[in-house]
């Protein structure tokens, strides 16, 4: 797969950000409790908009690589409105987890604190994502 991306004369001055949650609530016909599903893969999807474009080859160029990103994958800043991570070097995910329920890092500074809501970027496999923090410090452990 490659990552497709917008020439830096095409900025998007919009996004709505949207939660895609593919769980489910079971409700129980005759009355009684509700029970959550969970099902892996839920994430955040964003509907941006863009201004209007100067020419006709700007739209063209923006469909073809919308095209391409349907079929591979569209690579686009994310607005943290102000937010500064500060230096903090790349954070490495420790192998050892918790069933895919918990993200552990290693690599961060000791003390550094990750705000619950704050985007974490991560790679992995290749894929892109930036999963948010549920409040942590760091302990500067290597392991």
């Amino acid at each position: 797969m490659a990552l497709i991306s917008l020439p830096s004369n095409l900025v998007p001055n919009g996004a709505s950000p949207f939660l895609l949650d593919f769980g489910s609530v079971l409700t129980p016909y005759n009355g009684g409790p509700t029970q959550r599903i969970n099902r892996l893969g839920m994430r955040i999807g964003a509907r941006f908009s863009m201004p209007p474009l100067r020419s006709q080859d700007d739209g063209l160029v923006l469909i073809s690589r919308l095209m391409q990103a349907k079929a591979d994958r569209l690579l686009i800043d994310w607005p943290l409105l102000g937010f500064d991570p500060g230096p903090v070097g790349p954070p490495l995910v420790r192998a050892a987890g918790a069933g895919g329920t918990a993200l552990h890092l290693k690599g961060l500074p000791a003390g550094k604190v990750l705000k619950e809501g704050r985007p974490v970027p991560v790679i992995a496999g290749g894929r892109r994502s930036f999963p948010f923090s549920t409040g942590a410090t760091a302990k500067g452990s290597a392991t």
